[in-house]
């Protein structure tokens, strides 16, 4: 009889555990599903959000790797994301160099033939941005003018993102003497 005590209370026991867990997975899509307007910014070549979260690892040889050190692990309140490598490109820009992608032995960064590196696209806060305020600035068109050539002046003074060709490397973000002048938005 005292078996059957213990085995019907290793059962409960799991039993609570199991419902527990689905309970707080099911909490964690609600956060994601909330959240998925405001996709994580990924390294290049990071396969499709859904398949990216089911592949990723989240070793973090990717985020230890990249010499620009703008990868950072997903903070507790992406969901489900968390730990995930996301792009903070304020301070620095991503430089195409790939090894987050060479790192990556789970699959989720993953090159393949005709696919582009794209990270997101670059937006301008007309709000913010000096340019559009009236002063005189073009340090976003300077620094895609040298790489891609994204950003185009507009009747000569007024920064536009040509989509076509934006990647959303941040080097347009990175240059922003102001901050939030231009940012880069997940695709």
């Amino acid at each position: 009889m005292n078996n059957e005590i213990k085995e019907f209370s290793r059962r409960h026991l799991f039993s609570y555990l199991w419902e527990d867990t689905k309970r707080l997975m099911a909490e964690m899509v609600v956060t994601y599903t909330k959240n998925e307007t405001q996709l994580q910014l990924r390294p290049p070549f990071a396969l499709p959000e859904k398949v990216f979260l089911a592949a990723c690892t989240r070793c973090g040889e990717c985020i230890n790797v990249c010499p620009q050190h703008i990868l950072v692990a997903a903070e507790e309140k992406s969901g489900i994301a968390l730990g995930t490598p996301t792009i903070l490109s304020k301070k620095n820009y991503c430089t195409m160099c790939l090894m987050c992608v060479k790192s990556c032995t789970s699959g989720a960064l993953e090159i393949e033939a005709g696919q582009c590196g794209k990270i997101g696209r670059a937006t301008i806060n007309n709000k913010s941005c000096v340019a559009y305020k009236g002063s005189i600035c073009n340090n976003c068109y300077q620094s895609c003018l040298k790489y891609k050539g994204a950003i185009k002046m507009e009747k000569g003074f007024l920064p536009v993102i040509d989509t076509t060709l934006c990647d959303g490397c941040g080097r347009c973000v990175s240059s922003c003497f102001i901050g939030n002048g231009i940012h880069v938005v997940a695709d």
